[in-house]
């Protein structure tokens, strides 16, 4: 939050998904599968890079574990993942509703 307060953010949409991103990383490992980003790119925000969206799960699955859950976002850069009960809190909604 320093540097929004600092003014050395612009796009402080940018900044809440970056934060995101972060945040999720922090939390998961992520593999991409993207022909527009290459592997330098991919490794320097700290995704692996895979050439098939099949090279990726077995990727995961050899990491996590063959009875693991994985979560295949198709459209990533569209897509703000966040967690469902933050979402229903976030909306006023009782959880129990």
């Amino acid at each position: 939050m320093a540097m929004s307060n600092s003014g050395a953010v612009d796009d402080m949409v940018a900044l809440g998904l970056a934060m995101n991103v972060a945040y999720v990383k922090q939390l998961h490992p992520i593999c991409i599968v993207s022909n527009g980003i290459s592997n330098r790119d991919a490794e320097r925000m700290g995704f692996r890079k895979c050439a098939r969206v099949e090279d990726a799960v077995e990727h995961m699955s050899g990491l996590c574990g063959v009875d693991s859950k994985i979560n295949v976002l198709t459209h990533g850069g569209e897509t703000y993942p966040v967690q469902v009960t933050w979402i229903i809190g976030w909306l006023g909604c009782n959880e129990k509703s």
